[in-house]
Formats: C-alpha cells, sequence, structure tokens
C-alpha cells in the first residue's frame, strides 16, 4: 500500500514540473530624464521616466509610477508624483513626466519606482526601482584656446544643468604672469552654451605659455571645480630669409646693367611688417630697397639694378634686415650671395675676325673699310681694325 501511494506521489510530481511557468509580466524602469530650469534652483524641472515590461506576459490592467526625492537615504514623496500607466505589452516602453522643484543648489537623489502600489503580479518584483543623482550647479570650463597673429581666442562652454552668472573669463601668460589684454565679464552662460572670447597679444618670438581660467575668483558654486583652467604652449617664429639671388646677365660686360632677383621668404609663424633689403657687390652696398610687410609662409622677389665700373669677378650678396632692427629666432639665414663676372667688352677688329683666328685677314680689312665708306664704322674703329690687320 505504501508503494503505490509512493507511486501516485511521483506520478503527480512529474506533472507538475512538465506543466510550463505561467506567463508574467515584469516592469523595470529604464530609463530617468531630468531637464532642469536653466535659470537653476526654485524653478520646476521635468522629470522623464520610462518604464519597460521585460516579461513574458502584457499587463493588461493600470498601475502608477511613483517619483521620491532620496536624496537623504529616506525616500520622501514629490508633490504629485504618482503617474498613471494603463497596460503595457511585452518589451514595450512608455514614458511618464513629473514636475520637480529643486529648492536649492546641489546634489539630488531621484527615485522612481514601477507599480509602486504592487497592483500587478509580475515574475520578479524588486527591479522595480531606480534611482539616479541630479546635480543641480552650473559646471564651467575651457575648452580650447588658439592663438593667431596677434589675436588669442579662448572658447567657454557651461557643461553643468543651470545657468552661471556674474563671472569673469582670465588669460594669463605663465612665464611673464601678466594678464594679457584684460579680464572678460560674462553674465550669463546657459546649459551646454559655448562661447568664444577674444583677446589681444602681440609678444615677441620665443616659447610662451598660456593659461586660461574661467571664473577665476569662485564666484560661481559648480559641479566641478577642477576644470576650470585650460594652458597652451605657444611656440613664436619669426624668420625671414633670403632663399635666393640670381644675377642677369652672367658673365656680364663692363659697362652693362646687370639685374639681380633677390627672392625673400617669412619662414616663420609670425607676420612682419615693413623691412629693407640690400644688395652689396664686394661688401659694398650697392642698392637698397624697402619691403612693406610679408605674411607669415609667405615670400617676395625684389629686383636690383646694377651698373660695374670695372673688369673683374664680383661676389654679390643680397641681405635682409640689413642693420638688425627685426629681432629674430634665426638671424643665421638673412643672406644669400653668388659670383658675376665682368669682362672687358670686345675690341672693334673682333667684329671683322670672321675665321676667329685672332688676326685680321686683308679680305676682312676690304670688308671694315666698306663699312666705313658706308658709315657702318668710325674712323676710330676703322684705325683699330688696320692696327690689328699690321700686327704680323
Amino acid at each position: 500500500m505504501k508503494g503505490k501511494l509512493l507511486g501516485v506521489l511521483g506520478v503527480l510530481l512529474l506533472a507538475v514540473l512538465a506543466t510550463p511557468a505561467m506567463a508574467q509580466p515584469d516592469l523595470i524602469v529604464s530609463d530617468i530624464q531630468v531637464k532642469l530650469n536653466a535659470s537653476g534652483e526654485g524653478l520646476p524641472a521635468t522629470v522623464n521616466v520610462t518604464v519597460k515590461n521585460i516579461g513574458n506576459a502584457n499587463v493588461t490592467g493600470t498601475f502608477n509610477v511613483t517619483l521620491y526625492n532620496n536624496t537623504t537615504g529616506t525616500p520622501s514623496p514629490i508633490n504629485n508624483n504618482k503617474q498613471q500607466i494603463n497596460s503595457l505589452n511585452v518589451s514595450e516602453s512608455k514614458t511618464v513626466t513629473f514636475s520637480w522643484t529643486p529648492g536649492n543648489l546641489g546634489v539630488f537623489t531621484l527615485l522612481a519606482v514601477a507599480d509602486s502600489d504592487g497592483n500587478i503580479f509580475e515574475s520578479n518584483e524588486s527591479n522595480n526601482a531606480t534611482q539616479v543623482n541630479v546635480s543641480v550647479y552650473p559646471d564651467l570650463t575651457v575648452l580650447d584656446i588658439s592663438f593667431d597673429q596677434g589675436t588669442v581666442k579662448v572658447k567657454i562652454a557651461n557643461l553643468g544643468l543651470v545657468s552661471a552668472q556674474n563671472f569673469k573669463l582670465r588669460l594669463v601668460e605663465e612665464k611673464t604672469g601678466k594678464i594679457i589684454d584684460e579680464e572678460r565679464l560674462v553674465l550669463t552662460l546657459a546649459p551646454s552654451e559655448e562661447r568664444t572670447y577674444e583677446f589681444s597679444w602681440s609678444p615677441g618670438p620665443g616659447s610662451w605659455k598660456l593659461v586660461a581660467t574661467v571664473d577665476p575668483y569662485n564666484d560661481v558654486a559648480e559641479s566641478n571645480e577642477t576644470n576650470n583652467t585650460m594652458s597652451k604652449e605657444v611656440n613664436l617664429i619669426l624668420d625671414l630669409a633670403v632663399t635666393s639671388i640670381s644675377p642677369t646677365p652672367s658673365p656680364a660686360t663692363l659697362g652693362q646693367t646687370i639685374t639681380v632677383s633677390v627672392k625673400v621668404e617669412n619662414t616663420g609663424n609670425m607676420n612682419v611688417g615693413a623691412f629693407d633689403v640690400s644688395l652689396l657687390a664686394n661688401g659694398t652696398e650697392v642698392n637698397r630697397t624697402t619691403v612693406s610687410g610679408l605674411a607669415a609662409g609667405a615670400n617676395t622677389t625684389l629686383t636690383f639694378s646694377w651698373t660695374p665700373t670695372a673688369v673683374g669677378t664680383y661676389t654679390l650678396t643680397a641681405k635682409v634686415d640689413p642693420d638688425n632692427k627685426i629681432a629674430e629666432s634665426n638671424e643665421e639665414n638673412n643672406m644669400a650671395s653668388t659670383t658675376v663676372e665682368v669682362k672687358a667688352p670686345p675690341e672693334p677688329w673682333q667684329a671683322y675676325d670672321k675665321d676667329g683666328n685672332g688676326k685680321i685677314e686683308t679680305s676682312e680689312l676690304i670688308t671694315a673699310i666698306q663699312d666705313w665708306l658706308s658709315n657702318k664704322l668710325s674712323t676710330k674703329d676703322l684705325i683699330n681694325v688696320i692696327q690689328k690687320w699690321l700686327q704680323p
């Protein structure tokens, strides 16, 4: 008898185990989004709470979602803290909206509970609540520092959820410790707003460090006070260079005017104002011109004229900023040189030496006399030809 009873119980147990589990919904709070009023404390904020059914059965009834202030660890209801949801299918999400007014600046904890009254029978009753921390502070930061030809641009932003008001922006060159230009007063900066301020700064060449600080006097209470400063290294180069010098013609003939082309480049990253460029022949200045200015990275080609007064080989030198009026990063590339040979002009008889043997033949003399008779050759030059003809 006892054995039969145990057998019956075993069959019943197997039947129970083989019966599929009853489908049930499972409600969770999947997201909490808080949008504060830009003006901050004392004004209502919008709180959006999203509830999702992650179970395997639809919710066909009605349930409440409740929002609490859990900052102290003891949940306290928020005014009008219940919102109703009518039905929620499997995998479906719905969002309800609350209004919450933070009484002051600070960090608050908001707790949202789905099916807070326990109206829905769920497969898991332990995952109905989610909380989020909300910082009711502005958060000022420096996003970027840039420099271009006498102007520093500083970009600041408010990363917080409420506006920041009446604070200053300061820019300092760390090497000298001096405030650049003057501090800027910012009357207000809204949440997520970015703004760029310009400062005038014209240093000489060298390595500098710019330090920008937003709210340097801590006039604004912020959620993060560690991101108010940014620094940037600025390496300024002012460098004029003569990169080429080319005389034409070369070689030249005595008495002939030589044209000299000179290329000057600004190889630095700073614009340059007016400067001189001189041309020297064997160390003596023979010409000079003024360039009104040259932008960073730009170049210009100058043209000089020079007429040599004696035969010989000359060293022509072009020199930029010859009086060293401009402080440059590199003074070693301010000049470039080349040589040009100046020859004596040919004698008249050479024009009639057709075979190039260095002599005047009788036939060549006759040609010269014919040119003289036709007024193509002067008497002086004819005498020169005759003298060469008479030479053995």
